[in-house]
This record gives structure tokens, C-alpha cells and sequence, in this order.
């Protein structure tokens, strides 16, 4: 999550791998405290992008890496709904490649 991003080309390859771990990894299983655990503590989902999606400001979404180019638009994004119990009720990515 905090690995710089200083081309397209290393953004593509971070959004790649970040496709290739959730398609592999079961986020559905975990509480909301799990994901903060994992990930630290996300930000609220209060973008256009994420409504636009279906995602609500209590739910959380992260960058995935630090932007260190004005090339770089857009950085991947991993967003997480919860249910009304805290547990992962989705998970969307927003890849760039």
C-alpha cells in the first residue's frame, strides 16, 4: 500500500498484483477489525468513484501506493463494503492495466 509509484508502468504492475491477491485471498471472512489489522485503517468511502460503485462513507477504500509522478492519474484502489455486523459483505478493485 505504501510502495512509491513513480510510472505507469510500476502503477500497472502494482494494480496487477493487487487483481491477482484479492482474486486469490478471501476477504469475505474477515471483520472489519481484521481488515484494519491487515491493512490499517481505511479511508472513508466518500469519493464519486466509490458511490458510483454502490459503496457508502462507512465503508472503506485504500490507494494502493504513494503517487511520485504527475503522469500518474489514477492509483489502483481496493474498496470494502460492510454489512451492518462489520463483516465484509463486498470487495471491489479498481485496476488500472
Amino acid at each position: 500500500m505504501s510502495a512509491p509509484v513513480e510510472s505507469r508502468e510500476r502503477r500497472d504492475a502494482q494494480s496487477r498484483l493487487l487483481a491477482d491477491n484479492v482474486d486469490t485471498a478471501s476477504l469475505t471472512t474477515l471483520d472489519r477489525n481484521s481488515v484494519r489489522s491487515l491493512f490499517g485503517p481505511g479511508l472513508s468511502c466518500e469519493l464519486t468513484l466509490c458511490t458510483s460503485h454502490g459503496f457508502h462513507a462507512d465503508d472503506w477504500y485504500y490507494e494502493l501506493g504513494v503517487n511520485q509522478s504527475a503522469q500518474v492519474k489514477q492509483l489502483p484502489l481496493l474498496m470494502i463494503a460492510f454489512d451492518p455486523h462489520q463483516r465484509v459483505k463486498r470487495v471491489f478493485t479498481l485496476t488500472t492495466h
